[in-house]
């Protein structure tokens, strides 16, 4: 039955009609070049940019961050409602920091001690980890 089966799959695949190969390109020999001279399109793809480009600043990869889920909520929020993105009001927030010296020190001293928070749960965490793993040994 399945020796019956097999040659009735290869007859069907002999009897198939060879279909020859299209030709895919989007200006085929169907298709003759689109008149762009009667459209006012010249082939002269440079652009001219203004001079004021630039004196605009250049921008870097991007930078991932972690914040605290909260913060990071009312971010988003405030971000979105001033219609600005997260990175530019991190860009503001620095400009402003290095113009004001007291304002520098009181995020610096507030960053330090949240990194000193955060050191800590890291390390309360992993050896929370080792423990549970001693446990089941």
């Amino acid at each position: 039955m399945t020796d019956d089966l097999l040659s009735k799959i290869k007859l069907k695949a002999q009897q198939r009609k060879d279909v020859p190969a299209r030709n895919t390109s989007l200006l085929g020999p169907n298709n003759p070049s689109l008149p762009t001279s009667d459209l006012g399109i010249t082939q002269d793809y440079s652009i001219e940019l203004p001079p004021e480009i630039e004196n605009l600043p250049q921008i870097s990869k991007r930078l991932a961050v972690r914040l605290e889920d909260e913060l990071r909520d009312k971010l988003e929020m405030l971000c979105k409602y001033e219609k600005i993105t997260p990175e530019t009001f991190l860009e503001a927030a620095l400009v402003i920091c290095n113009s004001n010296p007291g304002t520098m020190t009181l995020v610096l001293a507030e960053a330090k001690d949240r990194y000193a928070k955060r050191k800590m749960a890291g390390e309360l965490r992993r050896l929370k980890t080792i423990n549970q793993k001693y446990q089941h040994t």
